[in-house]
């Protein structure tokens, strides 16, 4: 806009016409309709302390796995230590959710959804990639089951959401390379065919889980979507821990309510390891006759 020949630093000028009417035209702002997208967050962590971050939670998972391994040799039932480990951690969440005073509760229209998540996608991932540490080492275990990124990359680029650019090509090529030579080398890696077949199954879950859960949970913030879903994981893992304890329990007595006098004792067996004595006793999914869950 230009200046007015008779305004000048917001003072009328002397010349300027005495019957100047100045008109304001305001028209009225509609009400802003409330965004469905997530709250604005907070500045992310720079690059060194995301490292390090990143860096803290490799070497958990790494412990993790090691310590799963440990559990399968012994012959601790995978539904068992699926159900503790996730209720656990769910519980942690929340605690450290409570502790900064953010929300324990996904959005609205999203609760069920997490939960049956974690019961029907999230638990199938978890318990094949336990029964795979049965039938080979940790780290080989664990180089098949992160082929999971390539096959992400690889239902984006089917469905449209990603273009198939050269490095991604080549990073999936390398991924599906090296999980081709760890299976193909079998003994020489301590794995059996078995063992890759569940580790593999167990990454086209998490793959498939990644690709949903990015949809199916778009507003809630990813602490609360983590605690949730591991809520349901562990929900799930340990009803049905708890069913197959019982039947396996009352199988061959004729009924679940035998009195236990009538049931052949038999002697605990012994373990090695004396903080897993609870578990490998079926604490705490057979209470009836207190006998081996597996």
């Amino acid at each position: 806009m230009g200046t007015c020949p008779w305004m000048f630093c917001g003072r009328r000028n002397a010349d300027a016409p005495s019957d100047l009417v100045v008109r304001l035209h305001v028209s009225p702002m509609e009400p802003l309709a409330p965004s469905s997208r997530r709250p604005p967050r907070k500045p992310s962590a720079g690059p060194a302390r995301a490292g390090a971050l990143a860096a803290v939670a490799a070497l958990l998972f790494g412990i993790t796995i090691v310590a799963q391994r440990a559990l399968a040799l012994d012959g601790v039932p995978a539904l068992s230590v699926v159900g503790l480990r996730y209720g656990i951690g769910a519980l942690l969440l929340l605690v450290f959710l409570a502790g900064r005073r953010e929300p324990l509760v996904p959005e609205a229209g999203e609760r069920l959804r997490a939960i049956l998540l974690g019961a029907g996608g999230y638990a199938i991932q978890a318990v094949l990639f336990y029964l795979a540490l049965r039938h080979g080492s940790a780290g080989t275990v664990a180089m098949l089951f992160y082929v999971y990124p390539a096959i992400v990359v690889l239902i984006e680029v089917v469905f449209g959401r990603v273009r198939p650019g050269p490095l991604i090509l080549l990073s999936v090529l390398l991924a599906c390379s090296g999980a081709a030579v760890v299976v193909t080398a079998g003994r020489a890696v301590q794995v059996t065919l078995v063992g890759a077949g569940l580790a593999l199954t167990s990454a086209v879950c998490i793959a498939v889980y990644l690709t949903v859960n990015a949809r199916l949970l778009p507003r809630t913030r990813p602490a609360v979507s983590a605690a949730w879903v591991s809520l349901g994981t562990a929900l799930s893992t340990l009803v049905l821990a708890g069913v197959q304890a019982f039947l396996r329990c009352t199988r061959g007595s004729g009924s679940g309510w035998a009195s236990p006098a009538a049931r052949p004792v038999q002697p605990p067996p012994v373990c090695t390891r004396r903080w897993l004595r609870p578990v490998r006793a079926g604490w705490p999914l057979c209470w009836p006759c207190r006998r081996l869950s597996h």
